[in-house]
């Protein structure tokens, strides 16, 4: 997205605020080239060379894989830091293939070692995931100075830093990729499927939602690295890698105070060999491959071995991810019609009519059919996924649920991207063209406006192409967000802002605006949302309804239009709620956010007896 003063390509962060935009040109900030980007890293890679061997010098070889081991084995139990496993996995590794006479004979220390795994850790990242970044041009440096730290800073380093310092930032065109997926909790598929989908929806159980989870956050980690380019070539390790993970959990004992650390102690090749004849009648053979494997499940070194049991789960599980691919790929195109069917349960929301007046079906994956284009005498037929139709509008809908890729630093070009956009966007015009040619479709489009749109996971490159609007499903509203034929009225609010309070766990409140005592209409608003400040600020929704139940875990409200809004309750909303005096039955104006419109998982903030 270019700047609209200047055309310059906007950044993002500033501030600590991951989603904040920005152009560097109109703030006054000097944008790095590409090739002093590049020099830049090299130079500070080199620096990290330097202090590594300044390390090695001093301490035994053996001290340090067995350190690093540890450590990898702490974080792989962990396994939440997948950066730090794929950095410190390809620091064991590089330790390995340095001569002997490059290290001293002391025995590592702790300080000194986590000195080391910093090194390995920006080594890591710099070299497979930065300078990818940098070349596909969806990182860029900039040079603040040090009267503009204070703005554009985005951790407290950098807001430390008295001098000007040239520092990475992504670029807009990053967002249909990665760094949409980070905002939305890593993977936006996984955040849709992890709870089943909303409870509009019949529940349905998730398999394979870990391996997900787990294939992503490697891909994202990984970058260029070597790390990953074996793992299809050993999915039939899985049943040995395991019997090696049980039989041999104890050489690792975790320390669980402090810091992610423990003890690994040494093994014999003999000892290994007997856990694995346990599985297999070739014990040597499947020793020899695990050993060459580029993440370090075996460590040989001289006369000892380290075997890395908690290691070897975590790369059984990667394995797992390879192994079921297909299955995976499947299920997602399975949740293509599940998200469709969560476009379409919006669009009812919205307060369409989405039944066909003349068959009394669904307007849900629907056909129209084209007269001009037939193949035996047959018409050619296509489906359209959503629509839905008021008295003076419609709206038609075409749903993607695109992922965002495998591969992520295989990339396709922006253009490319929008390219297969555009083809795609070309397709659902034509489907909108036939539905106003067929008198079929007449109750969708006479006398009325139509609104088209296609409706994503993620932000795409293109944001509207003629009439059809390109929004992400989070910023999807057909028409005003609201039930009924009230959405053509305004809310009318107190000029003055009303505060209230919740007082929650541990002598805990929440002062917030309580906008049901803001709001002066009458009895009858419907779920009216108020947008929020950036999209990882939460969803406001206020609205009226007569309570019609309410347990130890959920609120529902009917609202005038007839539709239910399930609010999950915690603890704290029960004696909330009694002091409020809100009963089963009695009409209230409701105060409800949500920080995941995707899901549509409500919370109480405040609520009011009408």
């Amino acid at each position: 997205m270019p700047c609209k003063t200047c055309g310059e390509i906007l950044l993002i962060g500033k501030n600590s605020d991951d989603t904040a935009l920005w152009c560097p040109k109109c703030n006054g900030i000097e944008v790095l080239d590409r090739s002093k980007m590049i020099k830049l890293s090299a130079e500070q890679l080199k620096k990290a060379s330097d202090d590594k061997n300044k390390l090695f010098i001093k301490y035994d070889k053996k001290s340090i894989i067995g350190s690093l081991c540890a450590t990898l084995e702490a974080v792989s139990m962990d396994q939440k830091n997948f950066r730090h496993i794929c950095s410190t996995s390809y620091g064991i590794k590089d330790v390995l293939k340095k001569k002997a006479e490059a290290f001293g004979s002391k025995k590592m220390l702790y300080t000194e070692l986590q000195q080391l795994i910093q090194i390995y850790d920006f080594e890591f990242q710099e070299m497979y995931v930065n300078h990818s970044l940098i070349n596909d041009g969806y990182v860029v440096g900039v040079i603040i100075p040090p009267d503009k730290i204070s703005e554009y800073a985005m951790n407290q380093y950098h807001l430390q830093k008295k001098t000007e310092e040239p520092v990475g930032r992504f670029t807009e065109d990053w967002n249909f990729n990665r760094l949409i997926a980070t905002r939305y909790g890593l993977y936006s598929q996984n955040d849709l499927l992890k709870q089943n989908g909303p409870k509009q929806w019949s529940p349905k159980s998730i398999d394979n939602n870990e391996l997900n989870r787990i294939n992503y956050l490697f891909q994202f980690t990984a970058g260029t690295s070597k790390l990953s380019k074996d793992l299809k070539l050993n999915v039939d390790m899985v049943d040995e890698l395991k019997q090696l993970s049980d039989d041999l959990f104890y050489l690792f004992v975790p320390d669980f105070i402090g810091e992610l650390s423990g003890t690994i102690h040494a093994t014999k090749k003999s000892e290994i060999i007997e856990s694995l004849s346990k599985a297999v009648s070739n014990p040597g053979e499947i020793y020899d491959r695990i050993v060459n494997v580029e993440f370090p499940l075996i460590i040989e070194i001289e006369d000892i071995c380290f075997v890395l049991p908690n290691t070897c789960t975590f790369y059984r599980r990667l394995l797992y991810s390879k192994k079921y691919e297909n299955e995976l790929n499947q299920e997602k195109n399975i949740w293509g019609t599940r998200f469709e069917e969560l476009v379409f349960k919006t669009v009812e929301l919205f307060g369409y009519d989405v039944i066909n007046p003349l068959d009394n079906k669904q307007l849900l994956n629907f056909i129209i059919e084209d007269q001009n284009d037939k193949i035996n005498n047959k018409a050619k037929s296509f489906e359209l996924d959503v629509a839905g139709f008021k008295d003076d509008c419609s709206v038609i809908v075409e749903c993607k649920h695109w992922d965002i890729g495998s591969g992520f630093f295989k990339r396709r070009s922006i253009e490319k991207r929008k390219k297969e956009l555009q083809a795609e966007l070309k397709k659902f015009q034509h489907k909108i063209d036939l539905i106003k040619s067929d008198d079929k479709f007449n109750f969708l489009i006479k006398d009325k406006s139509l609104n088209a749109f296609l409706v994503t996971l993620h932000p795409e490159p293109i944001e509207q192409y003629g009439d059809i609007k390109v929004v992400p499903f989070n910023q999807f509203s057909s028409g005003e967000p609201e039930f009924s034929s009230y959405e053509k009225t305004e809310l009318k609010m107190k000029k003055e802002t009303v505060f209230a309070q919740r007082n929650y766990k541990n002598g805990k409140s929440v002062i917030g605006i309580d906008f049901t005592k803001m709001v002066l209409n009458p009895y009858g608003i419907n779920h009216f949302r108020i947008e929020p400040e950036n999209e990882l600020k939460s969803y406001v929704y206020v609205g009226d309804g007569i309570v019609y139940s309410f347990d130890h875990d959920e609120l529902v409200i009917d609202t005038p239009c007839s539709m239910s809004v399930i609010v999950d309750l915690i603890p704290e909303d029960f004696g909330y709620l009694k002091s409020r005096k809100i009963k089963k039955n009695c009409k209230v104006r409701y105060q409800i956010y949500t920080t995941d419109p995707l899901l549509a998982t409500y919370y109480l903030r405040f609520i009011t007896r009408v």
